[in-house]
This record gives C-alpha cells, structure tokens and sequence, in this order.
C-alpha cells in the first residue's frame, strides 16, 4: 500500500511539472491568417512545392507565404499583435517564439519584397521583439505601428505611424542562432520616431530619418491597414456636423471619429470610407469634402470595415443673401453671445443655416467665434465683425466687447480713530477684463451718519471723525457700483 501511495503522489508531481511546462516556452509558435484575400501560397517542410493558404492556416518557423497580385495577408501573430502583406509580396518565419505564460514574444521573419505592415501595440514583456529583415535592412520595435516596403536588390523605405522603430542596414548585420541576441544589439541603430520615414540601403546604409504626412501620402493599401487597426474593438463612429444644409455647387468638409469602449476618440476622417446615399444629390471625396450637385438630401456615411456611421446632408436651392441675428450686441470681457445665421433662397424660404455656415471673427482678440456661431469675448475691449459665409454668400453682425466695472472695493474695510482725527480710505475697482483701477478720486464719497463722521472735500477718501462716539458706514459709489467700510470713532470718554 505504501509503495502504491508513493507511485501515485510520483505521477502527481511529474503531471504537475509537465503543465508547468506546457505553459512555458513554445519553442516554435504560430501565426495565424486571420484574412486570405485573393490567392495566396504557403511553402512549408510539408508542402515544399506549395499549396494555397486559406483563413485559419498556421505559419511556424521556416514557412515561406508568397502572396499574388491583387490579393492581400493578415496574420494574427500569438500576442494577438499583426503582419499584414499586400499583394507580390514574399516572407519567410524565421524565428516564431512565444512564451505563453508571460506572453513574451520573439519574432524574426525575412521579406524577400513587397509591403508589409506591423501592428505591434499589444503590450508584452520588456523582452519581446520583433524584427523584419529585407534584403538592406532590418527594424525591430516593440509597441509600434509601422510599414516596410522592400524592393529586391534595391532599398527598403521603413515608415512609423505610431511609437518608434530603430532601423539597421543589412549590410552590418550578421545571422544569429541565440534568439535573445539580435542583430541590433551589436551596431548602432538609427532611430525613426513618430510620423518619420527612412531609406535603407546596401550601398548608403540607413539615411536621415525625415518626417512625412501620413495624409498625402495615404493609398489604398494604407487605408485598408488603418482601417483594420481602428476597427479593433471599435464601439461606434460618429459623423460631424449633424444634418448640415448646403447649396448646389457648394461643399461641406466632413469628420468622423472613432469611439471605443475605454472613451477614447480616434480622428478617422482622412482614412474611413466615405460613401452618399444618393451621388445625384451630393458627391463625397476619400477625405471628407460633399458637394452639393442637385436639390435633395442624402446620407454622408463614414465606414471602417463593416461599421458605420452617419449624418443627413440637404442640398437646397441657390442661398440669395445671409442674415446673421442679432445685428449688433455689446457684451462685456469674457462673456458669450450666441450668434445664428439664416439664409434666403431663390425659392424665397428662409432657413437655418448656422451650422452649415463658415464663422469668422474679425478681431480675434476682442472676439473668437467657433463653428457653431457661439461667440466668446476676450479680455481686450473693442469691437469685431462676425461674420458667416456659405460659397459666395456672407452676413455679417457686430460685437462691441466693453470694460465694465465689476465691484468696488474700500480699503481698509475698517478703521477705528479718536475724535478730531481723519482716516484716508482707498477705492478700488474691479473690471470684466480682470484687470482693476485706483478709484479713490473718481468715486462718490458718502457716510451714513454725519454727526459721527464727516467726508473731508477737499481730499478724496478722507474722513473726519466727528466729536461723538460710534460707527458710520463709509460708501464709494460709482457706474452703479459701490462698496462700504466702517469708521469707528471713540472718545475720551467712551467706555
């Protein structure tokens, strides 16, 4: 019974130690082909002539993907972090190692040509990596967002969209066994920081990182890459401005923004989809811009994937003239004035147009007006045009933003002095500009009760106090403000 007992808790042990094991290190992990489209081959020790790759294929270490024209690659790497090849490209899995317990992940794969796309944001352990090698260069990042575009026998073009890369040239780089150790470990790497780009080449190594516009440079293999990392746990898409009225041959600039479960926001205008319900009433461009073409109305739609979101656009007749209300308005510093435009047309209806219409200020330190026509004054006094325009069409108000007295202040706010002898008090004066102002000589000086003290004319702010004992209230009055202090007067024979 005894031995029995020990054989048990023996296998007990051994069981507990291989699933230790088996959450450790994988020693050759997988990717995934999360989206197969067109035709794409895989070359594996299995299939060495080759064999069509289709959704849910794993790629290991040493397979070689080989995508055709017209077609595309998303692999989903183990961390749940991605590669995604365009069409005519080649790449071999070098190295695939993933530790799943602490979910560190080791990658090196080879691109013979093409474009590939890295999406390295799903935070792993300081000692994941991840490294693509051309034929004249190799990046490696971690947390990162970037493009490498490899042409065989000539430079590779590494772009970073987010985080940051460091960039090597191939010809200093030499083949490593140990996977810890890499190939930029051992020179001096190039850094490529957000929104840069850097050439690599055999001959040059790697040139100056130079900064770039993502936007001037989007295509339709950029799009559809931004278009699948925003759609990752995409909550909703919102279009602004809301149900927006143009006229025929006018245009309308357009923004969507991403919404996630974590509330963060995302700008997606300049690679979302942009799609109208009807192209005879309004035609929209790849970065936003409607124009009105005929009467009517149509959805303005931004898309990522199979998710939308959308607003109303009505095209109406020909705007005749522009009245912004109210005409003329004074306001103090730091206040706000909600302007609002209406536009006359040629079928002689008049419509709210104020959030169809271009806002603008003259004096944008007097006033600052938004897109809503909501106006705010600043902390100068003067006056400022508003004004909003639809194509050729412009109305126009007028903003007086003046300095107001706010309050006034007396200083010292009380006194205590003997019979006979004077007390000088101070005013100052607070204004809408948050500045303030010595009013001692300009203010009105009053006391409540002349037998106990007494406002001295000949000097501004000075007051008597009377031969009787008690307290007077001491007020400066000016514009319709005032403040008060107290005096109060004593004797010799008070108690």
């Amino acid at each position: 019974m005894k031995h029995i007992f020990s054989l048990v808790l023996a296998l007990v042990i051994v069981m507990l130690i291989v699933n230790i094991l088996s959450e450790g290190v994988v020693p050759d992990g997988v990717a995934v082909a999360r989206q197969v489209q067109g035709t794409i081959n895989i070359f594996t020790s299995e299939a060495p002539a080759g064999r069509l790759l289709r959704n849910n294929d794993s790629i290991a270490k040493n397979d070689r993907v080989e995508v055709q024209g017209n077609s595309r690659l998303e692999l989903r790497l183990p961390d749940g972090n991605y590669l995604r090849l365009s069409e005519n490209a080649r790449l071999t899995m070098r190295t695939l190692r993933f530790e799943k317990r602490t979910r560190t992940l080791y990658l090196q794969a080879f691109l013979h040509n093409g474009k590939l796309w890295a999406r390295i944001k799903k935070r792993g352990t300081p000692d994941s990596w991840v490294e693509v090698l051309t034929g004249t260069g190799l990046v490696g990042a971690r947390d990162t967002v970037y493009a490498v575009d490899a042409e065989e026998g000539a430079s590779t073009t590494i772009t970073v969209y987010e985080g940051a890369a460091l960039a090597v040239s191939a010809a200093r780089e030499a083949p490593k066994t140990v996977v810890q150790t890499t190939a930029l470990a051992e020179v001096q790497p190039v850094s490529v920081q957000v929104l840069q780009q850097v050439s690599v080449s055999a001959q040059e190594g790697v040139l100056q990182p130079r900064d770039f516009d993502p936007k001037a440079s989007i295509n339709d293999w950029i799009r559809w890459n931004l278009q699948r990392d925003a759609r990752e746990e995409l909550a909703s898409i919102t279009v602004a401005p809301a149900s927006s009225t143009i006229t025929r041959g006018a245009s309308l600039q357009f923004a969507a923004a991403a919404h996630y479960p974590d509330k963060t926001e995302k700008d997606i205008t300049w690679f979302a989809t942009w799609s109208s319900s009807d192209v005879n009433v309004a035609k929209i461009d790849p970065s936003g811009i409607a124009a009105g073409t005929e009467l009517g109305a149509a959805n303005i739609s931004a898309a990522i994937d199979d998710m939308n979101g959308a607003t109303v656009l009505n095209v109406s007749r020909d705007l005749l003239s522009i009245k912004v209300t109210p005409a003329s308005r004074s306001i103090v510093n730091g206040g706000v004035q909600q302007f609002t435009a209406m536009g006359t047309f040629s079928d002689k209806t008049v419509r709210d147009i104020t959030s169809s219409a271009v806002w603008r200020s003259s004096n944008t330190n007097v006033a600052f007006v938004d897109a809503t026509g909501r106006t705010v004054a600043g902390n100068v006094a003067g006056t400022a045009v508003i004004s909003a325009s639809l194509g050729t069409k412009r109305g126009s108000a007028t903003l007086k933003v003046r300095r107001d007295l706010i309050s006034i202040t007396i200083m010292p706010e009380s006194a205590t002095v003997m019979a006979g002898e004077t007390q000088r008090f101070g005013a100052i004066g607070s204004y809408s500009d948050r500045t303030t102002q010595d009013l001692t000589e300009t203010v009105e000086w009053e006391t409540s009760d002349y037998s106990i003290a007494e406002i001295d004319q000949a000097e501004a702010g000075r007051v008597i106090g009377k031969n009787k004992a008690g307290s007077a209230t001491i007020t400066a009055s000016f514009k319709n403000k005032s403040g008060s202090g107290t005096i109060t007067i004593y004797t010799l024979s008070s108690p």
